[in-house]
């Protein structure tokens, strides 16, 4: 067992006083037990203000490192449940998750395909980022190349679009015949504008020419970049939450 692996006895004791989604709904048991039949890991949160989340994870894929939404800010992965029965979730894996978890990437979002997300997508309010996301490379124009990145929640069709990067490829010293040769230099070119921004590859590229994939993570000052874009404020941080308590003791005392 990994160090921050939890039992289902702690899953249990905990389930009742952690928020399930974006909103804020606590746990019940019969979502919990819909979360497992369904085959589900449970992922535990803590977030910045100390109060803690609870999130279905896809036991066939990744289990985000964070969480980030504007009522919460951020939380960090605090311990993981591993569901001992998963058989059942690579069949509800084309779905969003159940009950609880299903609204906080907006249910009017279109599905992203292989080789593009399309242009439907819009961040969605509230936005519950998960740390980990796709990002589709394409090309717009001649040398001009574009990447979109979108929170696909580890499952396909539960999609939000975060946000548009681009850049420019500029032109070979030697024209190359060999696709391959061009494949590489455009792939070295989005991965520096990824790090530009705070992401960082997490798998094998996959396609060529003028469309590429590849499933990115994001580091901790990506994150604070991601909030400031989409919340145009600064995230939370546990200081504040000192201040804000000084200053109600004040109010009290005075």
């Amino acid at each position: 067992m990994e160090d921050n692996e939890i039992d289902l006895a702690t899953v249990r004791a905990l389930f009742p006083t952690s928020e399930t989604n974006a909103e804020g709904d606590l746990g019940t048991d019969g979502v919990l037990d819909e979360w497992l039949q369904q085959g589900y890991d449970i992922a535990l949160y803590r977030a910045t203000d100390h109060r803690l989340l609870v999130r279905p994870t896809n036991s066939a894929g990744h289990t985000p490192g964070w969480l980030i939404g504007p009522r919460y800010g951020k939380a960090q992965l605090e311990s993981l449940y591993i569901n001992p029965h998963p058989i059942e979730a690579a069949e509800t894996a084309t779905a969003c998750p159940p009950d609880g978890h299903t609204d906080e990437n907006s249910g009017e979002a279109t599905p992203a395909t292989e080789s593009h997300p399309g242009p439907e997508l819009h961040i969605a309010d509230p936005f519950d980022f998960q740390g980990a996301a796709n990002a589709y490379i394409s090309q717009v124009d001649d040398g001009e190349y574009e990447i979109e990145l979108i929170d696909e929640g580890g499952l396909p069709g539960c999609s939000t679009y975060m946000e548009t990067l681009s850049f420019r490829l500029l032109p070979a010293a030697a024209p190359s015949s060999a696709p391959t040769e061009q494949d590489a230099r455009v792939i070295e070119a989005a991965t520096a504008e990824l790090a530009d921004h705070g992401y960082a590859p997490t798998s094998a590229w996959t396609g060529s020419t003028d469309s590429f994939r590849v499933k990115v993570g994001i580091t901790d000052w990506g994150m604070d970049r991601l909030w400031e874009l989409l919340y145009a404020t600064d995230p939370p941080t546990d200081e504040g939450d000192e201040d804000d308590e000084a200053e109600t003791e004040e109010a009290e005392e005075g």
